[in-house]
């Protein structure tokens, strides 16, 4: 009786382990998911706190602030009687890889509010244009359109963090899609 007793205790014991051995392999699988997560998390950290940096590099240089940090608002360069000049390269549409110039002009503005005028010549077959636009501003971003032509392009623009350019964007209605840079001229 007692060498079944210590048979059945010796039994228990090894189907006992095999079973924890089971519930380890289910732990080490589940903790390496959880380290696997964990690293992911550390890289998306660790690439935010080098674009923060960055960041900081550009306003900051030995206690003084940087060009980027003292650029001028585009709340201040879109006032009346500003005009900025232009380069374009049609990007898609009916005109892909045609390249331009032109001009903005502001002739007034209200709070947010600027109403203008835009002139442009294709580089490629000498035509030209004009037209008066209406647009607003937010922050260091614009939007304007053409008031006389409901067809033609609207316009999203985003002041560069130095203030040198404004980096946008036209679309039309015919899906012509136009890359603008205007150079902002300080006066």
């Amino acid at each position: 009786m007692i060498r079944f007793t210590m048979l059945a205790v010796a039994l228990l014991t090894l189907v006992g382990a095999s079973s924890a051995r089971g519930q380890d392999t289910d732990e080490v699988t589940r903790l390496k998911e959880k380290i696997e997560l964990l690293q992911a998390k550390l890289e998306t950290a660790a690439l935010k706190i080098e674009k923060l940096e960055k960041e900081l590099a550009l306003t900051t240089k030995g206690g003084e602030k940087s060009a980027a940090a003292k650029a001028t608002p585009l709340s201040d360069i879109l006032v009346a009687g500003a005009e900025l000049s232009s380069k374009s390269e049609h990007t898609a549409g009916p005109f892909r890889g045609g390249t331009g110039k032109g001009t903005l002009t502001i002739t007034s503005r209200e709070g947010n509010s600027f109403k203008g005028t835009t002139t442009w010549v294709n580089d490629q077959d000498k035509s030209s244009g004009s037209g008066e636009i209406a647009g607003t501003i937010s922050g260091n971003s614009a939007t304007w359109k053409a008031v006389d032509n409901p067809v033609q392009n609207e316009v999203k623009g985003t002041l560069r963090a130095d203030g040198s350019y404004i980096d946008a964007i036209a679309k039309n209605a015919k899906g012509t899609v136009i890359k603008v840079t205007l150079k902002v001229e300080k006066k």
